[in-house]
């Protein structure tokens, strides 16, 4: 189980304990800036910041550890930090950008369609598509593509990525 909220995220909402896993906390940013653009700004941010670049850095670790059985990750709301980790796993096994996008804005049917108590708070906002192009852009300013983002700042070789692909693929 890899939780990327913060240690005063999970004391509010501890996860559940699952026999016989293994949990990972990978703090990724998780505060947001005020004012306009602030979501853009937040989507730089979690593909720039050089601590969330660690924690992306350690869940690819651990993916390519990973033998057998499966791997959970989350964040509070399942859309932001585990939406660019989705984006950055699904870009390493060679889905195609416009079935990422369509994949992170079908977020906004399923957790609207939730039970989620932040949701019904008012807390949750949609996701956009702006907010993941805002991260495609960072990417690219950064390293030129996403290619050579997963192999500068996520560390993933050739190797690497032939393993995820023999790992996380059916044929």
């Amino acid at each position: 189980v890899l939780d990327f909220r913060s240690k005063p995220e999970i004391k509010l909402r501890p996860d559940s304990r699952i026999s016989g896993a293994r949990f990972y906390q990978l703090y990724i940013l998780s505060n947001l800036s005020s004012g306009r653009n602030r979501m853009p700004r937040y989507y730089h941010q979690l593909v720039t910041g050089k601590q969330d670049i660690r924690a992306y850095r350690s869940m690819f670790k651990i993916l390519l550890r990973q033998k057998q059985g499966a791997v959970l990750y989350h964040c509070t709301y399942g859309k932001d930090r585990t939406g660019i980790a989705t984006m950055l796993i699904l870009s390493s096994l060679g889905v195609p950008k416009t079935t990422i996008m369509k994949n992170y804005l079908a977020s906004n049917r399923y957790l609207t369609a939730s039970k989620l108590p932040q949701y019904k708070k008012g807390h949750w906002t949609p996701v956009r598509s702006a907010y993941l192009n805002a991260a495609y852009s960072a990417i690219d300013q950064r390293s030129g593509s996403m290619k050579q983002y997963l192999k500068s700042e996520m560390h993933l070789s050739t190797t690497n990525i032939q393993k995820l692909r023999t790992r996380y693929l059916t044929k």
